[in-house]
């Protein structure tokens, strides 16, 4: 799942229109030089550059984990959240 369709989705659940930037990635390098964090940030951006799978059916098979959607964890945490 990409970030626009994760963060549609959560606009979606929370009955707000969908609003976001995307930071350049020049600006993101040149404003790394003058703090840590978006240095970091900077240096982790090929894994939105690149689509990647994860096989996670040895962990599920060993702790008998059965994972949820996007949609259910979006939809219990926003509900955990209004709860609060």
């Amino acid at each position: 799942m990409d970030g626009k369709t994760f963060i549609n989705l959560v606009a979606k659940e929370i009955g707000v229109a969908s609003k976001y930037s995307v930071f350049p990635e020049l600006m993101n390098k040149m404003a790394g030089l003058f703090n840590k964090n978006i240095s970091e940030a900077y240096e982790m951006l090929y894994q939105s550059e690149y689509e990647y799978h994860f096989d996670s059916s040895k962990f599920n098979k060993y702790f008998n984990y059965s994972p949820k959607s996007y949609y259910e964890g979006i939809s219990e945490t926003i509900e955990f959240l209004k709860s609060k």
